[in-house]
């Protein structure tokens, strides 16, 4: 397959990322890993500024949680659900165990050489 793709190994050479994300982003793929870099962010760029969130993990805690705002329960909340127990790190492809996958989305969120994201768009470097 790949020959006849003209995809030769040998001389294949390593592409850099498009950049580095921010551990922010980072640490999307663990439950409450979107809710918590949105938090951090508003801390640090509109300090002062309240910020409710709940998250909810596994899909009968999501559907109550979503119940729950349908019924007004959840006005002024950021809602933050992951399908899967201890997030995408803990989905239904992942061959470790839950708390591997998190230390190891732990760890590359702090390789990351930025913690947060720049807060205007036109400030992120791309190469």
């Amino acid at each position: 397959i790949f020959e006849a793709a003209g995809i030769d190994f040998e001389t294949y050479t390593k592409e850099d990322p498009i950049h580095d994300a921010s551990g922010a982003g980072r640490g999307y793929g663990v439950a409450g890993g979107v809710s918590h870099a949105i938090e951090e962010c508003v801390r640090e760029y509109y300090p002062g500024v309240e910020v409710k969130i709940e998250h909810a993990e596994g899909l009968v805690e999501c559907k109550k949680m979503l119940m729950l705002a349908k019924a007004g329960k959840k006005n002024g909340c950021l809602i933050e659900g992951m399908g899967c127990f201890g997030g995408c790190v803990a989905g239904a492809g992942v061959n470790i165990p839950v708390e591997k996958g998190a230390a190891a989305a732990q760890k590359f969120v702090q390789d990351s050489t930025n913690k947060l994201p720049p807060k205007e768009l036109y400030e992120i470097q791309l190469p």
